[in-house]
């Protein structure tokens, strides 16, 4: 396959046949997809999951691949709030994932049909940035993490001990500036 486009380019480029040694890391935020994560993946990413549920999640998936007697890696991936620009950046990518949610969820953040039904149609209209005027602020802080940079990273830092996550990924939005968002927040995490 060769591929020209705006970042990257391919020339020549073939997919060969998996073989068994590839791990397979799942995604979702459903009971259901937990559960089948558990028992039949390498591993799990949770992306922004309401930090109350991270620890049920992540017990759910360890019982699960403990009856396999394997390996299982637990990713954990949601923003770091620093800054009323990741405030708002934080606000827009809720929308999405806020109306796509469990109904549990959406019932224990208090969301309405009515406001799930107006995200929607702002998402529709004009996309994450219309729609994130629509996410309420208390919001964001139940997904992401919103704090001062030392604030953030000791949150973080405790929150992946104290639930057991393996490893934290971090969502990068777009490519200007990714250097930048990694080194900053590797210095966050690091800080004692």
């Amino acid at each position: 396959m060769d591929l020209d486009g705006e970042v990257f380019s391919l020339k020549s480029a073939s997919l060969d046949f998996g073989r068994s040694s590839i791990e397979v890391i799942l995604a979702g935020r459903g009971p259901r997809m937990l559960a089948l994560g558990g028992e039949v993946a390498d591993g799990f990413n949770l992306s922004y999951i309401h930090k109350d549920l991270l620890g049920a999640h992540v017990s759910t998936l360890r019982s699960a691949a403990r009856s396999h007697n394997r390996r299982f890696l637990i990713t954990y991936s949601t923003m770091l709030v620093t800054s009323e620009e990741e405030f708002r950046e934080a606000r827009a990518t809720l929308s999405f994932r806020l109306v796509d949610s469990p109904i549990a969820v959406r019932e224990l953040i208090g969301m309405t049909e009515a406001e799930g039904h107006e995200i929607r149609e702002a998402l529709a209209q004009g996309g994450t940035a219309v729609a994130a005027d629509l996410v309420r602020e208390e919001w964001v802080a139940q997904f992401t993490i919103v704090g001062s940079p030392r604030e953030a990273g000791a949150e973080l830092r405790d929150l992946l001990a104290r639930q057991g996550v393996d490893e934290f990924q971090l969502p990068v939005q777009r490519a200007e500036g990714a250097a930048a968002l990694i080194e900053r927040t590797a210095e966050m995490v690091a800080r004692s």
